[in-house]
């Protein structure tokens, strides 16, 4: 193009310098030319690398996201497990009802009253309860946040609990403060902690002569925390600060599958909470839950909204 534009206007050099200068400028040009195109494909090459890279870490995410919720699944599962029979238990004696009523009916069928179909009705209300809590229980957790009461979510979690039959010989100090109030939540995550806090001080009180379990909650500084306690055998000082990772157990092998502490830490973390841990070995070990008061995602969009205003 340089040299089409000086022969068409009739400029051609004709000293020896002038025709250096011409050709160092053509060079130049070229050069330049050639390595903007190398930049522009290596950009380009790089951006496909990029995009590429991208796509993989999505999906890996996801495929981490459907592991965490299958590892979720699986922990509701083994705490299901552990209260088997406790349920059977619970089933068994509406069953047994049901069955005693129904013999006399058989036996003497004018003894059929209002007062008996009322009984039945009753037995069966009861049975329909208890497996309605299991599957509520055993529900992926939902993902839609709520604002409930944080004395109702942990007194539903407790009744949940109720059928471990090693609560049976734990004495349960209910120590719940009036003004513990609403909290946004991810409810079912939250009672899903609560279980996997309660079986791991069932299992710290199972040699224990005088099992206590306390159950705490309160609100302070913007913040309304649960705490777990328990007088088991307590977790040693260097085991603390591992407390949370995952498949890291103080259990036998066989006992426990190490995930149970680090799922509860990330359903909390999901909630823009915290779990801390503390013991004394012998005397007292508790786990305590904090959630803010205030939804952390409600608080960052008014943020935004307000810094934009400002603006």
């Amino acid at each position: 193009m340089v040299f089409v534009t000086v022969g068409s206007s009739h400029r051609w050099p004709l000293e020896q310098p002038d025709k250096l200068v011409l050709l160092g400028w053509a060079i130049t040009l070229a050069l330049t030319v050639y390595l903007t195109n190398r930049i522009t494909r290596g950009l380009r090459c790089q951006r496909r690398r990029l995009l590429r890279q991208n796509r993989r870490i999505r999906a890996m995410s996801r495929d981490l996201r459907r592991h965490q919720q299958a590892m979720i699944q699986h922990e509701k599962m083994v705490a299901m497990g552990q209260m088997a029979a406790g349920v059977t238990h619970e089933i068994a004696n509406p069953l047994a009802a049901i069955d005693s009523v129904l013999q006399l009916v058989q036996r003497r069928p004018e003894r059929m009253k209002p007062e008996t179909v009322a009984t039945l009705r009753e037995q069966v209300a009861r049975i329909h309860q208890i497996i309605q809590q299991m599957k509520t229980f055993a529900h992926p957790a939902e993902q839609d946040r709520q604002t409930l009461g944080l004395n109702d979510v942990v007194e539903q979690a407790l009744h949940m609990v109720r059928f471990d039959e090693r609560l049976k010989r734990v004495t349960v100090d209910r120590r719940l403060a009036a003004d513990a109030g609403d909290v946004p939540m991810l409810p079912r995550a939250l009672q899903q902690v609560m279980v996997n806090l309660v079986a791991n001080a069932l299992d710290a009180m199972a040699d224990t002569p005088d099992p206590r379990l306390t159950i705490t909650t309160a609100r302070h500084n913007g913040w309304a925390t649960v705490e777990v306690s328990d007088n088991g055998h307590g977790i040693a000082p260097e085991h603390v600060e591992h407390l949370f990772e995952p498949f890291f157990t103080t259990k036998p092998i066989g006992k426990g599958t190490g995930l149970g502490l680090s799922i509860s830490y990330s359903l909390i973390r999901k909630q823009g909470g915290s779990i801390s841990a503390r013991s004394e070995p012998g005397v007292e070990t508790a786990f305590v839950v904090r959630l803010p008061i205030t939804d952390p995602m409600l608080a960052a969009t008014r943020g935004a909204v307000a810094s934009g205003s400002t603006r």
